[in-house]
């Protein structure tokens, strides 16, 4: 039996990229919502304009939130673990459930552009993620070679890019349902977030991979959903009128 865990430095270089791809999709999703909010407010002449103190405001409460973030995501990654033995693989993680595949249950291992592994087995859509900056790395590959033959492959869905264009397009899906005025542009790409966005839901609510906190997190999206409801409403049923 051998047990695996991330390299000390890992975390710092898994973190950068992870802020590289949150932070400005956090900054884009922050001023589109800010937008949209002054978008659908009543405006007077004699108003006083308060966005001047709401972006600042809402900014901080941004990095704040991305410095707890970091901090969560940094023992997070430092609990990781990977047991691979005679019968089987395991993976362990705080605050995640532990994923084993039987050594013959196990269908399919790639190893993607940027050298992590993806493991598949037969029986569950489950999957087993090890990092590339995993300790004994070679010893790592030569076991799951030994396995099953190593593909190399990234799947879409495990692209970086494939989850950036994907929330970028369900941003856009919702700034089109709260700005556009045409019936069938709103019902469509109403339509097309929810579908999202309950997806979104499923994928969380059944993913070994996500922690219980980010599950515990799931009302977010319940709310933006019923906002998009609400907006769809109001406006397909006002068109009727």
């Amino acid at each position: 039996m051998e047990k695996f865990i991330l390299k000390s430095d890992a975390y710092r270089k898994m973190m950068k990229q992870s802020l590289i791809r949150t932070v400005p999709l956090l900054l884009v999703a922050t001023f589109a919502g800010l937008f949209i909010a002054d978008h659908n407010s009543p405006h007077t002449q004699d108003e006083v304009n308060i966005l001047p103190f709401v972006i600042p405001a809402t900014l901080a409460l941004v990095g704040y939130g991305v410095y707890r973030g970091l901090k969560r995501q940094s023992e997070f990654l430092k609990s990781y673990s990977l047991t691979i033995d005679q019968n089987s693989i395991t993976r362990e993680q705080k605050d995640t459930p532990a994923i084993q595949f039987l050594v013959t249950d196990v269908s399919e291992i790639y190893k993607t552009s940027n050298g992590s592994f993806i493991i598949k087995a037969s029986s569950t859509n489950d999957v087993i993620m090890v990092p590339v900056d995993v300790e004994k790395y070679s010893n790592i590959e030569a076991l799951l070679n030994s396995i099953q033959p190593v593909q190399e492959h990234t799947p879409a869905s495990f692209k970086p890019k494939y989850g950036m264009v994907l929330s970028l397009f369900s941003l856009a899906l919702l700034l089109t349902v709260n700005l556009a005025t045409n019936t069938i542009l709103v019902a469509v790409s109403g339509t097309a977030f929810l579908s999202l966005m309950v997806w979104t839901l499923y994928t969380i609510h059944t993913s070994k991979n996500i922690d219980y906190r980010t599950k515990r997190k799931r009302w977010v999206i319940w709310l933006v959903m019923a906002s998009v409801i609400t907006v769809m409403y109001f406006k397909l049923t006002n068109s009727l009128g």
